[in-house]
């Protein structure tokens, strides 16, 4: 349980919402958080990915925070909490909602181009560092990964989806070694 690995059977981390083909990161053991439950409880992880994450209640907010504050590390990937409870997306504050701290950063501007499965988050870095940039098209030289230290913890910001196994695993690679 401590070490990472999910619990066989129960509770939304040993569900994924993802088959491994869909989603490269969902075959890898570590926790996953999809549609998080406000009693969700982190403590028994190393590290927590929170892959598009449209829309995150307030008690996840604040504990993912502080299992990052005591320690924990987590590695969000695009869209985090970027839509208001009712699935639109009129926050007047920067996304990601309630977690720019979090993450050290905030999110300027988000484009979707469907017809090239390419998601991307434009990212104003306050505080993070920039790990990895985008190496081609037109949001080129952007931030593409950062790292922020909060507290005891890590917490990783994809800006682009992953778009196959390759890409999951220099991800991987990237949280491992981040010191």
């Amino acid at each position: 349980e401590g070490d990472g690995e999910l619990a066989p059977g129960g509770g939304y981390v040993a569900r994924l919402s993802r088959s491994a083909e869909a989603d490269p990161l969902a075959a890898t053991g570590w926790a996953f958080a999809g549609e998080v439950p406000a009693d969700v409880d982190f403590t028994s992880y190393r590290t927590v990915f929170v892959p598009m994450n449209e829309i995150v209640a307030p008690e996840v907010i604040a504990k993912l925070k502080a299992f990052v504050r005591d320690g924990g590390t987590a590695v969000a990937i695009t869209r985090l909490n970027c839509l208001d409870p009712m699935g639109g997306s009129y926050y007047i504050e920067p996304y990601p909602v309630g977690m720019t701290d979090l993450f050290g950063l905030e999110i300027s501007e988000q484009r979707a181009f469907p017809w090239k499965d390419f998601v991307y988050d434009r990212v104003e870095p306050k505080g993070c560092e920039v790990l990895t940039r985008l190496s081609t098209g037109a949001f080129k030289g952007e931030p593409e990964l950062t790292l922020n230290r909060y507290g005891k913890g890590r917490a990783f910001y994809r800006a682009s989806h992953l778009a196959d196994a390759d890409e999951a695993g220099r991800l991987l690679d990237c949280v491992l070694v981040a010191k």
